[in-house]
């Protein structure tokens, strides 16, 4: 049985399903940075095990898998239909998206800053502004842009995969599919051994480091030359078989959590495994029940606005729901959330739409790849591929 991604839901401008994904990611974000989680476990409705599940690093988990997923998507279906991937066009599209919101929030952050509570200090924005806030000192971490380390990561990883894969690989997606395979074992080894290291454990948050959290993006990148390339369909009719395969990242994801009480660096690449196949799973089971429930207008929006919503919890929560006595910044986690809420959806609309739309006049010539990309192998339509990848939220 060869296994083909169905039609997406009618009138959707995504691969049916990763919005839904991306709304459930960054709601765990949210709730991890507004208390919510902790007050759980407090409640005895979690422990130390359930809490890794719902714990934000987990979202940001999906939100790498599933960039990695569909920029590769992206790249395999244009170099398929126009025999190359422009890679001017890859990085105005990703400037786009990214840096008007990012650098307008890094600003906001700034003047509040100045103005309300020093909040930041200047090594941190200087990190910030470099996208290098993945490799800051602990004793220069400020909370309040905690969470643009993972934008980092990702800006890092854009520099680096196309030119590998046009470079290097030569559109040899079976040849890259061993790369990364083999780099992944092999900066899995680089990570154990950064974490082994007490000194850089100390001042360093070295699980964000780009080499060990790049591996979450890697696997993306890996699931989807595997849901794509016609050589593997043999073996994605068994390993992503719409009933009995669906269980498989449940099991590897209940795993892992068992598996990280005893390495934290195994258990999260464990995670990031099922995390994985459950992507490839939905994109190849688009009319799923469970595709459908993903689906929901709710979490489609959601997922729509699912960067703002990242960015700003950022400035209206911080990384944490821990306030001192007489702090005037961040507000309370509940204030927090209810700005995030408010400022999100008006910042997608008002302000992240409006320089969405400068695309078509700055990237001449993208129309046909994403025409292309937008149709499965029996023609019919399943993604505007463009827009999915510019709506992930990092």
């Amino acid at each position: 049985m060869t296994v083909t991604p169905a039609r997406g839901p009618a009138g959707g401008n995504h691969i049916a399903g990763f919005d839904g994904m991306r709304a459930i990611s960054v709601a765990l974000v949210i709730a991890t940075h507004s208390g919510v989680l902790r007050w759980l476990e407090g409640a005895g409705v979690l422990n130390d095990v359930t809490l890794t599940a719902f714990q934000g690093y987990t979202g940001v988990q999906v939100f790498f898998v599933l960039s990695g997923f569909i920029i590769t998507y992206l790249m395999i279906r244009e170099q398929r239909a126009t025999g190359r991937v422009r890679l001017k066009a890859f990085f105005i599209r990703r400037a786009l998206r990214i840096l008007p919101l990012y650098y307008l929030a890094l600003a906001v952050t700034i003047m509040a800053s100045l103005w309300i509570s020093p909040i930041v200090s200047q090594e941190s924005v200087l990190f910030a502004a470099t996208f290098t806030t993945n490799f800051i000192p602990r004793a220069w971490y400020s909370t309040s842009l905690g969470h643009t380390w993972s934008l980092a990561v990702e800006e890092h990883f854009y520099l680096i995969w196309p030119l590998a894969v046009i470079l290097l690989a030569r559109y040899r997606w079976d040849r890259l599919l061993l790369w990364l395979l083999g780099a992944c074992a092999g900066l899995t080894v680089l990570g154990a051994l950064l974490l082994s290291s007490t000194y850089l454990v100390e001042h360093f948050r070295v699980l964000g480091w780009t080499p060990i959290s790049g591996i979450h993006i890697a696997m993306g990148c890996a699931a989807a030359i595997f849901s794509t390339g016609p050589q593997y369909a043999t073996a994605r009719s068994r390993l992503l078989s719409p009933s009995r395969a669906a269980w498989v990242p449940v099991i590897l994801f209940v795993l892992s959590l068992f598996l990280q009480q005893a390495s934290e660096l195994a258990g999260t690449l464990l995670r990031t495994v099922a995390i994985a196949h459950f992507v490839s799973w939905v994109f190849m089971h688009q009319s799923s029940r469970v595709v459908r429930m993903l689906s929901h207008p709710v979490l489609v929006y959601l997922g729509t606005i699912s960067y703002g919503l990242y960015i700003w919890q950022g400035f209206f929560l911080s990384t944490g729901p821990y306030r001192a006595s007489g702090q005037a910044w961040p507000p309370s986690p509940q204030v927090g959330v209810l700005l995030v809420l408010l400022v999100a959806p008006l910042s997608y609309h008002l302000f992240e739409k409006p320089i969405l739309s400068l695309k078509a006049r700055l990237v001449s010539g993208s129309r046909t790849g994403e025409r292309t990309a937008g149709h499965n192998a029996s023609g019919t339509t399943t993604t505007s591929a463009r827009d999915a990848i510019d709506a992930l939220p990092r």
